[in-house]
């Protein structure tokens, strides 16, 4: 300690005094005084990488816990494929009387639709076709009916069949045999319906390209009449009547 001249007994102390001070803040600034360093606060992030990778693990495997919920409440596991399946439309079944003779029995049928050729200026996006045959209804029996069905789309085939010209009546025989024209409606995307007029063979029936191209279609059933019941709905069956019971195994004595 270095003592300043011309100083007293008195000042010689408090020279001490201020050397000692002097000395604590060189060993603060060399380092020293590390260890007099307040805790970090609560609310800190952690300055070691090791703390905060233990953090985000122990978050991780809290979120993967079974059981666990997302921000709605609802189980993690439950997704889109939980929900239940929409239920499918029913077709509208309509009970009708008998049909007129040279009338399409179809419900919906646009019967004040034109009828002619196919011209090319005329472009369908769908097409619907009434089919007259039997259906059995549930708890009412078999029955005579006129489907409407309709197709969507994929009609290039059936739009070049339509086109082509009906053959000339030839001399050769024709088989012995009659087929009911189907009965087919267009609609255009503005809406303009059209009843096509179909190409015929040469002994008058629809060509066979045509019923392919229709047979080709996807179809969808837009809707049932029915027309009159060909037979009643069968009485239900039980089983194990006496005379069934009777013809069985016998029973151990």
């Amino acid at each position: 300690m270095i003592t300043p001249i011309g100083t007293t007994g008195g000042g010689r102390g408090r020279t001490r005094a201020m050397a000692v001070m002097l000395l604590a803040v060189g060993a603060l600034a060399a380092g020293c005084g590390t260890a007099s360093v307040s805790p970090v606060s609560a609310g800190a992030q952690p300055s070691s990488p090791a703390a905060g990778a233990a953090t985000s693990s122990g978050t991780q495997s809290a979120s993967a816990a079974p059981g666990s919920t997302g921000s709605s409440g609802t189980p993690a596991s439950a997704g889109a494929s939980g929900s239940p399946a929409a239920p499918a439309t029913p077709v509208p079944t309509v009970s009708g009387g008998t049909v007129p003779a040279g009338e399409v029995a179809c419900v919906g049928w646009p019967a004040s639709a034109p009828t002619g050729s196919l011209p090319a200026s005329f472009v369908p996006v769908s097409v619907e076709r009434c089919l007259d045959g039997a259906e059995t209804i549930p708890g009412k029996g078999l029955w005579s009916t006129a489907t409407l069905e309709r197709a969507d789309g994929g009609l290039a085939a059936l739009l070049s069949a339509l086109r082509q010209p009906s053959e000339g009546h030839s001399d050769h025989i024709c088989p012995a045999l009659a087929m009911i024209p189907p009965a087919l409606v267009l609609t255009s995307a503005t809406g303009q319906q059209l009843i096509p007029r179909l190409p015929v063979s040469s002994c008058g029936l629809t060509q066979s390209r045509v019923v392919v191209a229709l047979d080709g279609l996807h179809w969808n059933t837009v809707s049932v009449r029915l027309i009159a019941q060909i037979s009643a709905a069968a009485a239900p069956t039980v089983t194990g009547s006496p005379r069934t019971l009777q013809s069985g195994a016998a029973q151990p004595q």
